[in-house]
């Protein structure tokens, strides 16, 4: 249960530092949308925390060895 706050709080404050980078970037493309623009932006920031959450749970229980993708199972 551990690791699994600690990829999400690693998946937001990483998604966090690159909302803030490129959010000017973001807002441009997200213009043409009109009223829609904060939807698609807020869209956009949550899909991407849910996305390095799943990859950094995913790696850290491919270190932990608890993934099952080193070895075929044997039989």
């Amino acid at each position: 249960m551990v690791e699994y706050c600690v990829c999400g709080a690693v998946g937001l404050a990483l998604t966090t530092v690159l909302a803030l980078a490129f959010y000017s970037r973001l807002a441009a493309v997200a213009e043409p949308l009109g009223l829609l623009s904060s939807t698609a932006i807020v869209f956009a920031i949550l899909s991407m925390w849910l996305l390095l959450w799943v990859v950094f749970g995913s790696i850290w229980e491919w270190r932990a060895g608890r993934l099952g993708l080193s070895e075929p199972p044997r039989g």
